[in-house]
């Protein structure tokens, strides 16, 4: 090893993966310099347990106390040299105040009295950790932080506290996940102002107040998602709020529809591009509609008017929203709707108007997603293969479409909806026909017509009726294999 060139040694070491080149940096002085000082550590992912392994050996860090204070250095040099070059740490276990103040005491000798001056990511896992574990992370420059609240009530406190003492000393952060805490009773962290954050995640209870936080001293969010529920029963009073600079929002995952439309109602979100909601009561079962509708109605029509540059619309809901409202998205290029009942029932005219309001679309997809005992029936349907014509013709650009279409006998429907298809010969790659429901020869001629008049079809999504005289000897894995052997080339026909 000695005898190769300089370049060639560097290229060696290059190769390794990080543990190893650690472990080669203790051979002798040579490997060392080579390992420390030439070879280029664009990154470093570690777990602690691997770090503190080369301070205190393969046992590692269990049995230490205070009074092993100055037996536990022996290896700090060697520690230092590794922990100078991480970018991206886990803390898979807990660090108690005896270890924190032992790996401060080794900080204090290194030259820039910083434990981790290359970090950039920390992953606080899902242990609870000690308020004194941020000290380890003074003078590091973090632009990413995960934290996970666990499952026990002592982990979400712990970790709460930790996050809120981390955004008083990183200020520079730029990614937040903050996930489960949700423990009953936790509470939700103090948001410090963080003026470079630009995405962040948070699944847990959150209040009004919160939300006004984050909002207020986070001026450069991009991208915010939100998952759990709100915090408190008291009806949600938001302020009016302007968010500049945020361009996705999710919160398809947020259980609160009254803080829902409170966040739409009050915050001015001018270059929105991505919104994904739950617009929808879980406590309602055969009500016509929830009492907060036309609140809900009210905040899309603002939303339409403050957030002109909106492509992408995902939305859950049992409101039944109208398509005035949702044809003033004008700019919409996606549009998801999973519809509950009441929902927004669209038929033959609805389905005519968004086209007219909204040809910029690529892709659209209906889903009615009906509350059990209730199952999807005909008189459920009230769209006609008519309506994709009106696709084809008003949405030029459609490379995607989802519909659920009515047919009062599904065999006689193929050449009515072949027949509104022609018109997408040139854009349509993927098809979604539910619930129709095709026995197997008419689906497999279906597909090879369809494929005539649609040559950029990559994906079919239908249903197959096998006859059960069929469905020992020619099961259904069996016909949508064939299908996507002789159609699709073995991808995505379903």
């Amino acid at each position: 090893m000695h005898s190769l060139p300089p370049e060639i040694q560097i290229a060696i070491f290059e190769r390794l993966y990080k543990k190893d080149l650690a472990s080669s940096a203790l051979v002798c002085r040579a490997w060392r310099q080579v390992a420390w000082d030439h070879v280029r550590w664009q990154s470093c992912t570690i777990r602690l347990t691997g770090l503190l392994q080369v301070l205190f050996g393969e046992n590692g860090s269990d049995s230490i106390d205070e009074s092993d204070a100055k037996l536990s250095t022996s290896g700090s040099g060697r520690f230092l040299g590794l922990a100078a070059k991480v970018t991206s740490i886990r803390l898979d276990k807990a660090l108690v105040n005896s270890l924190v103040r032992v790996l401060l005491e080794i900080t204090s000798s290194a030259p820039s009295k910083v434990l981790f001056p290359a970090l950039s990511a920390l992953d606080c896992g899902g242990r609870p950790q000690d308020v004194l574990v941020s000290d380890l992370f003074t003078g590091s420059q973090i632009k990413r932080i995960f934290i996970s609240g666990g499952e026990r009530g002592e982990t979400a406190s712990a970790s709460r506290r930790l996050l809120s003492s981390l955004f008083a000393t990183q200020s520079q952060v730029q990614f937040v996940t903050a996930d489960e805490m949700t423990w009953p009773g936790s509470g939700s962290p103090e948001f410090w102002q963080l003026p470079e954050l630009v995405s962040f995640r948070y699944k847990g209870h959150l209040s009004p107040e919160n939300w006004a936080e984050i909002i207020q001293k986070c001026p450069k969010l991009d991208s915010v998602t939100l998952e759990g529920t709100a915090l408190g029963s008291e009806p949600p009073n938001l302020p009016s709020l302007s968010a500049p600079a945020l361009r996705r929002l999710n919160m398809e995952a947020f259980k609160s529809l009254e803080l829902t439309i409170s966040i739409l109602e009050s915050t001015n979100m001018p270059r929105l591009t991505t919104l994904d909601l739950e617009l929808r009561h879980r406590t309602l079962h055969d009500a016509p509609e929830h009492q907060c509708a036309p609140r809900a109605r009210s905040a899309f029509g603002l939303l339409a008017e403050r957030s002109q540059s909106l492509e992408s619309l995902t939305l859950d809901t049992s409101i039944r929203l109208g398509v005035e409202i949702l044809g003033a998205f004008r700019s919409l290029r996606k549009l998801d709707i999973v519809d509950r009942t009441p929902g927004c029932q669209l038929d033959d005219r609805d389905v005519k108007s968004l086209c007219l309001s909204l040809p910029s679309l690529r892709r659209f997809h209906l889903e009615y997603n009906l509350r059990l005992p209730r199952l999807l029936c005909e008189d459920d349907v009230k769209i006609t293969p008519r309506s994709l014509g009106y696709f084809a013709r008003h949405c030029t650009d459609l490379t995607y479409l989802g519909l659920p279409i009515a047919a009062t006998n599904p065999e006689d429907f193929v050449g009515p909806v072949l027949a509104e298809l022609v018109t997408f010969r040139g854009t349509l790659e993927y098809l979604a026909l539910t619930p129709v429901t095709l026995f197997t020869g008419r689906a497999k001629d279906f597909a090879s017509f369809l494929l005539i008049q649609c040559p950029k079809l990559t994906g079919l999504n239908i249903y197959l009726d096998i006859p059960d005289f069929w469905t020992a000897d020619y099961g259904l894995d069996v016909i949508e294999q064939e299908i996507r052997d002789i159609y699709f080339n073995g991808q995505s026909a379903q």
